[in-house]
């Protein structure tokens, strides 16, 4: 049973223990990796982008993965964020922290601010959520190519 912050299809975030995987489909998980200072790994439905009705895009999911050290790209889905021990035998996943529960609800709370247009802090700092954000939006879904045999 894993504690684990989710950012749901609908942009809302929970916190919720058990096995985080249900929540992201049945096709599989996709690790996004993210700064190893965080100590903080995040998951994704492998095949997501090729499901648009059920893993829409998740511009709050994104963006905290982003701030968290991800490469910036868009993520289709539920975003799932678990604590990740690089070190750890047997499996690397492990319970959220209750400082990267603080981390994660400060992020959502912020981000949802900026996008809403009633964030009190920093201008300049809104307004770039925001331009990062038409970004994820605009950007083209990641892609594959396979290359024939040799």
């Amino acid at each position: 049973m894993t504690l684990y912050a989710l950012i749901d299809n609908e942009q809302q975030f929970h916190i919720r223990k058990g096995d985080y995987k249900p929540e992201l489909g049945p096709e599989g998980t996709d690790l996004v990796t993210l700064h190893p200072g965080t100590r903080m790994a995040a998951f994704v439905n492998d095949c997501g982008f090729s499901l648009p009705d059920r893993c829409p895009r998740n511009t709050l999911g994104a963006l905290v993965a982003i701030r968290l050290g991800a490469v910036f790209r868009p993520l289709a889905g539920p975003v799932v964020f678990t604590g990740w021990n690089s070190a750890g035998c047997g499996s690397e996943i492990r319970d959220l922290t209750p400082s990267d529960i603080q981390t994660l609800t400060g992020l959502h709370r912020d981000f949802t601010a900026a996008l809403a247009g009633t964030y009190t802090g920093a201008a300049w700092w809104a307004d770039t959520v925001r331009r990062d954000a038409d970004a994820l939006r605009a950007a083209a879904a990641p892609t594959l190519t396979v290359l024939g045999g040799i």
